[in-house]
């Protein structure tokens, strides 16, 4: 029976130690899983940033984009006015000579 007895306990002192085994491999993958997921949250934090920064960039961009074609078309806008004050300065010009000798001759 003595026998029956060590079996029983080199049974229950592998167990042991099996166990033991398996439980420091259990915590070693449920470190490497809380690494991974401490990782995974990061990397979408560093994901989210750069999205923002790439927001802000094309932001910028066509802030200046829109700036150049404000000051473009205001270049256009003077440029009309200025030919719109040319023209109708001409055509007020011809038209005051006729307007003095319309009002001398009506007297006459």
């Amino acid at each position: 029976w003595k026998r029956g007895v060590a079996r029983k306990v080199v049974r229950m002192v592998m167990r042991h130690h099996e166990d033991l085994r398996q439980k420091e491999e259990k915590a070693k993958r449920d470190e490497h899983a809380k690494i991974r997921r401490v990782a995974s949250s990061i990397a979408k934090e560093v994901r989210a940033f750069w999205s923002n920064v790439e927001k802000v960039v094309q932001f910028k961009q066509q802030s200046r984009l829109e700036e150049k074609r404000k000051k473009a078309l205001d270049l256009q806008l003077d440029f009309i006015v200025g030919q719109t004050e040319k023209y109708s300065d001409l055509l007020s010009k011809s038209l005051a000579p006729v307007r003095p000798a319309e009002t001398t001759l009506s007297p006459q």
